[in-house]
């Protein structure tokens, strides 16, 4: 079992360095995907195959349970990923489009050409004061941490991007202010990178809502 107990530990530190690796984005961003990509893999692999061992041995060992937990773990992420849509582009509004956003990303990102295919109903409608609304969006943004890249206090629209916390992911932000009767306050959220975000787009649209919403209370 030595020869496999180096071949679980190599694992588990190619995830490990690979991951620091790019949230610090210290290689090329496709390169480093690749690698917490095959790191991942592979300690699982392994750990499967460390799991099937131990139990022909019948070795119920702490080498056991790490490996259990693992798998286990595994699992509970698969199951959790297969109940969220796999989407990467969020939007409450139809016609929501970036302006500045597309000149951020690589070739190998996303493009922002279009508009989302993702709907939710999050936006706001409030008042009818909408310099004043666009002006605590803006600042709601930026108490959430976002960068903001574009303002355009004319077109009541601004730009931002924001990470993700493990691995830092950026996802790119539009949020529009338009006066219709009423001041309605749309946003969207998308990934550069990724079939599916986990949820976290849609999130990060409630999460704004939310504050901006209680901001004007």
């Amino acid at each position: 079992m030595t020869g496999l107990a180096y071949f679980h530990w190599g694992a588990l530190l190619l995830s490990i360095i690979s991951a620091v690796l790019f949230r610090y984005r210290l290689l090329p961003e496709r390169i480093l995907l690749g690698l917490v990509a095959v790191g991942f893999m592979a300690f699982v692999l392994v750990s499967i195959i460390v799991l099937i061992a131990l139990v022909v041995k019948g070795s119920f060992n702490a080498w056991f349970v790490g490996s259990l937990l693992s798998i286990v773990g595994v699992v509970f992420m698969v199951v959790r990923a297969a109940q969220l849509p796999v989407v990467n582009d969020v939007s409450t509004s139809a016609d929501l489009k970036f302006s500045y956003a597309q000149t951020l990303r690589a070739s190998h990102h996303h493009s922002l050409d279009g508009v989302s295919s993702h709907i939710v109903s999050s936006n706001l409608i409030m008042g009818d004061r909408c310099p004043e609304l666009y002006a605590k969006a803006l600042g709601v943004g930026k108490a959430l941490g976002w960068e903001i890249t574009y303002e355009s206090p004319k077109q009541g629209v601004f730009e931002a991007y924001d990470r993700t916390k493990l691995l830092r992911f950026v996802d790119d932000i539009v949020v529009r202010v338009k006066s219709d009767q009423a001041c309605t306050v749309d946003m969207r959220s998308a990934s550069r990178l990724g079939k599916s975000d986990f949820g976290a787009n849609a999130k990060r649209i409630q999460q704004f809502m939310q504050a901006l919403e209680k901001d004007q209370s």
